[in-house]
């Protein structure tokens, strides 16, 4: 192993753990507040850090940690799979985050898809800035 190789090597596990500690407070914070279910926008928030936090946190540990001999046996695709489902429920957490920040009386006319292009002003400046010139 050459030092370049060596270097990087350690360089790769030092920001690893930087990481993993990182997020740990983060994961810490968040608990705190996803414990308490009260179906607001900071507990949907918090249940969304959590999923991708845990994304990453997964990712990390599988393609660092465990030896190449066992990822042969599993393969890439189930761990890619775990990943994936863990980031699509926290976007699902933050679009519902979204909604719920829309104010009250206007929140029947959205959805946890269109809440994306509230107020309606950035759906206007969208639409006329992608509306063919005649």
């Amino acid at each position: 192993m050459d030092n370049l190789q060596t270097v990087l090597m350690v360089l790769d596990w030092a920001v690893m753990l930087l990481q993993i500690a990182v997020q740990a407070l983060v994961m810490i914070g968040f608990v705190r507040i996803a414990v308490r279910p009260d179906g607001s926008p900071v507990w949907h928030m918090a249940m969304g850090m959590i999923a991708l936090n845990a994304a990453y946190a997964f990712r990390s540990f599988y393609w660092i940690v465990v030896p190449i001999e066992v990822r042969e046996v599993i393969g890439k695709e189930p761990p890619n799979i775990a990943m994936s489902l863990l980031v699509l429920a926290a976007s699902l957490f933050f679009l519902r985050m979204l909604l719920l920040l829309i104010h009250e009386a206007e929140r029947r006319e959205w959805n946890i898809i269109t809440a994306a292009f509230y107020p309606r002003r950035l759906e206007r400046l969208l639409d006329s800035l992608f509306r063919r010139k005649v």
